[in-house]
């Protein structure tokens, strides 16, 4: 009995003792920890007089330029097709064998020459009788016109030859218009694109049998979408652009037209081209450069200058100078207007003489010193 009960108080007494160990470590590390805690502070204090102590610390190098003003010109683009008026495929007006081609590809022709013949030997033929039969008629009505005036013979006969000779005349008149149709002739001047058929050849009334183009008066035709309906006018500049022969000219638009094609919302533009070159061809496609906006003096950035926050929201960074004469980073927010080029307009946020970031504004932050590169 009496073992038991010294071994319980010596239960008692150990876990007192551990009791009191448990206390006497945790105190100390409350201790240890408000020391640490003291010496970190001082520590951040010194290195904050270092810093502001040290001239030969290294800022982060960035390249800046200055804020402008400059007139900033927004086009939008549409495509178009080179077309000139004198730009025809020319038909025969009656059908025939073709008898001879006077022309050759690309010569120089003027109006009205004649460029191929039909065979027309069977009209000619038909043109021969038609005549002697005119001759016949023409005789005779004149012989009974004769009489008539003398009141000899009927008022019949007179009318009879009469008529007769008049149908003669007519037969022969439209055969020999048929003559001329075998001629076919070029209906303006220009030069002789294209010969479709051969001597020898069926030359038919739906089939093409020569091209010719006049290239003197030249224009761009495009479609433009209705939602420009108000900034463009007859004399608004545009710029045509034919890549295919390095063609670039900035001209005024000539015609606007007034009528919005239902199937696609786009209203006809034309340009009439300045001194055309000998390399334009119709049916070439033309980029047109249109302008639809204009600032004679405003701040004008390139795009890689503007950033965007998370929102949305745009802005640069501004080079301002501290109380220690360093250069620091601050965020500007900007208002963009129209961008065209890779560059835009500013339209609210700066002033021209402010120095922005350039080189390096993706790795810099908000009230960081920066050195300007030379």
């Amino acid at each position: 009995m009496k073992k038991i009960a010294f071994l319980s108080l010596a239960v008692v007494l150990f876990s007192c003792q551990e009791e009191q160990d448990i206390d006497k470590l945790k105190s100390e590390k409350a201790e240890l920890k408000k020391e640490y805690k003291e010496l970190g502070d001082k520590i951040a204090a010194i290195d904050e007089k270092l810093q502001e102590l040290d001239t030969t610390k290294a800022f982060t190098f960035v390249s800046a330029v200055e804020v402008t003003t400059a007139p900033f010109n927004h086009y939008f683009e549409v495509y178009g097709n080179v077309e000139a008026d004198f730009n025809a495929t020319v038909y025969p007006e009656a059908a025939g064998v073709v008898k001879r081609i006077l022309v050759k590809e690309g010569q120089v022709v003027s109006k009205g020459q004649v460029l191929l013949e039909l065979d027309n030997s069977l009209l000619l033929t038909q043109i021969s009788e038609a005549q002697t039969g005119y001759d016949l008629a023409k005789t005779l009505y004149e012989k009974q016109q004769s009489l008539w005036k003398k009141n000899v013979g009927s008022e019949v006969d007179y009318l009879r030859a009469k008529n007769n000779k008049e149908a003669a005349e007519s037969r022969l008149k439209t055969l020999r218009e048929q003559v001329q149709k075998t001629k076919i002739s070029a209906p303006f001047g220009g030069r002789v694109d294209a010969i479709y058929p051969k001597v020898g050849e069926m030359a038919m009334q739906q089939q093409p049998v020569i091209r010719i183009v006049n290239m003197d008066d030249v224009y761009v035709k495009a479609d433009v979408a209705e939602r420009y309906v108000q900034s463009v006018k007859a004399g608004t500049k545009a710029v045509v652009k034919i890549d295919v022969i390095d063609f670039e000219q900035e001209l005024p638009i000539e015609r606007v037209s007034d009528y919005i094609n239902p199937d696609n919302r786009t209203f006809k533009v034309q340009i009439n081209i300045d001194k055309p070159t000998k390399s334009l061809k119709p049916n070439m496609l033309a980029s047109i450069l249109i302008k639809d906006y204009k600032a004679d003096s405003t701040v004008v950035l390139n795009n890689r200058l503007i950033l965007q926050n998370p929102e949305g929201q745009d802005y640069v960074f501004v080079i301002n100078k501290d109380d220690k004469g360093n250069s620091v980073v601050n965020k500007q927010l900007v208002t963009v207007g129209k961008s065209y080029d890779g560059k835009s307009e500013i339209l609210e946020g700066l002033n021209a003489g402010q120095l922005l970031v350039d080189k390096g504004a993706r790795s810099v932050k908000e009230g960081q010193s920066v050195t300007i590169a030379k």
